[in-house]
């Protein structure tokens, strides 16, 4: 007698396996595809049945274009997986994204959620209730606003002057072409030090990645968006409580987020004696404010998300920003001539001389709508009374949903038909064009903007992006003249949760009448 059973020895209990298993998975399969009535939301066909569909499309490399590609042939809703729809239409954003809507983050956000002795560290990024996020978000908020912009701005000049002056020494000095996709890099992390913790990490004073901590989050986000798509593999692999306790698996970032602020701490009185407030003083000020809502744990968070989502994220819109600068000279002649118009600009130029400047503001709007940062869809949970669709058509609870800035900013009724093409005169009124219809047409491209996402769950750091955008622009652009190594090239774009640059050299040369000494440091 078998110990199975006396009526299931070894051969039948294979037999068993063998039949049980291909039932399972088919019924598996019918049931992903009913799931969503399969036949009222198009798609391709594997994606109804699994979501290796898109973890694989992910993992290629260029989902947007392949997200893209899927709207302009089954229109505003694609199914991308068995219980996932992207939506094209702007007129979803508030429903989905808006203030009074009951949608929460999906399990996507969990791959990206760090532990700790088995305890999540929130983060605002990683939080999926809105109450949750509003919560988290309250102590700090004000550190974040427009009024406190004022108080960031010298730590950006210091990252700025530090920049121009290693592009002068390594690059105009030597007549060598930069790999400007790395020094916008370089730039953007040492900016986020600044800001952080009073003190830059030193990529651009050693002029490369520091014990590799920059493709260290780089990797991070390939991870996410890829992982993200099937969320369970990382449960499995990272976050399992008997996986965690075999494997003693360690977050790097938690272990860098608690070293910083450690370090930031124990020079607080030097760094109070330089009048300068940044960013962690203000988490400290929340935390004495709100000792029972901003703890250690919120502490770390709070970190966390400037050292993973601050940098990186930032470095896309600004290699975007140059890369179209340099592409089409015209533009390029045309920011110069609005920056030599103020009359003794000083350098960096300042943010409030920014905010005067419309063309720098185009072209800055412009390469954020043509170059998103992010690849993937921002991912929401349908709540219990389901959703309709702007077309009418209902969306069943627990259904992901979700918006790609891609998709979104190529709607033609909104930003006309050369949306494929880089022009900032589209963001600017029409030689004929009367003051009611230019609002009228603005009003209709911010609403279709997905740049930093929308609503209450908005990107937190927009502000200190835009600031550091802005003053970046108008210095580098006002200073030099920037041309493509090999302007015949198109530069290569990388993408899984962040769409990634590189290959785009560049050659800079002093404007006439410009030197470093313009820095005055």
């Amino acid at each position: 007698m078998s110990y199975l059973g006396p009526e299931l020895n070894m051969e039948n209990f294979s037999w068993a396996v063998l039949l049980l298993v291909p039932i399972y998975v088919i019924v598996h399969f019918v049931r992903n595809y009913f799931a969503l009535r399969g036949r009222d939301f198009p798609g391709p066909c594997l994606a109804k049945f699994t979501n290796f569909w898109r973890l694989r499309a992910v993992y290629r490399g260029n989902f947007e274009h392949v997200l893209y590609d899927l709207h302009l042939k089954h229109g505003d809703v694609v199914r991308i997986g068995p219980r996932c729809l992207s939506i094209s239409n702007p007129a979803a954003i508030e429903g989905i994204y808006g203030v009074k809507t009951d949608f929460k983050k999906s399990d996507y956000y969990n791959v990206m959620q760090a532990v700790e002795n088995g305890k999540i560290i929130p983060t605002l990024v990683t939080t999926k209730e809105k109450s949750g996020h509003a919560a988290l978000k309250r102590p700090i908020a004000s550190a974040f606003n427009m009024s406190s912009m004022m108080k960031y701005e010298p730590f950006v000049d210091d990252t700025i002057v530090t920049l121009v002056k290693k592009l002068n020494e390594k690059f105009v000095v030597e007549d060598l072409p930069c790999e400007i996709h790395k020094w916008i890099q370089y730039f953007a992390f040492d900016v986020t030090g600044e800001l952080t913790f009073s003190r830059p990490f030193g990529f651009l004073q050693q002029g490369k990645d520091v014990g590799g901590q920059i493709q260290s989050v780089v990797q991070a986000f390939v991870y996410f968006g890829v992982v993200g798509q099937i969320p369970i593999i990382d449960y499995y692999l990272t976050k399992h409580p008997i996986i965690n306790r075999l494997m003693k698996i360690k977050n790097p970032y938690i272990d860098a987020a608690t070293a910083k602020l450690q370090e930031r701490m124990e020079e607080s009185e030097v760094i109070k004696d330089n009048n300068r407030q940044d960013l962690v003083s203000q988490f400290l000020e929340a935390k004495e404010k709100h000792p029972g809502k901003v703890t250690d744990q919120e502490l770390i968070g709070y970190v966390m998300t400037m050292l993973i989502a601050g940098s990186d994220t930032s470095s896309v819109g600004l290699r975007a920003m140059v890369y179209f600068l340099a592409k089409y000279p015209d533009v390029q002649r045309r920011l110069q001539v609005e920056l030599d118009s103020v009359g003794n600009l000083k350098f960096p130029v300042a943010w409030k001389e920014t905010q005067n400047m419309p063309y720098l503001d185009a072209v800055i709007k412009e390469s954020l709508r043509v170059h998103p940062g992010g690849s993937v869809i921002q991912e929401r949970v349908a709540p219990e009374t389901g959703y309709q669709l702007p077309d009418g058509r209902f969306v069943p609870a627990g259904t992901i949903v979700g918006i790609a800035g891609w998709n979104i900013s190529r709607r033609k009724e909104f930003y006309g038909d050369d949306v494929d093409t880089f022009n900032p005169d589209r963001w600017l009124r029409g030689a004929t064009e009367s003051e009611e219809l230019y609002q009228i047409r603005l009003g209709g491209m911010k609403k279709a903007d997905m740049t930093f996402s929308h609503g209450p769950r908005v990107c937190i750091g927009k502000n200190i992006a835009l600031m550091e955008a802005y003053k970046l622009i108008a210095t580098i652009f006002g200073l030099f003249e920037v041309r493509l190594e090999n302007p015949d090239k198109e530069w290569t774009v990388t993408s899984a949760t962040m769409m990634s640059q590189s290959d785009m050299d560049v050659r800079f040369e002093w404007r006439q009448g410009h030197s470093v000494i313009d820095l005055g440091r």
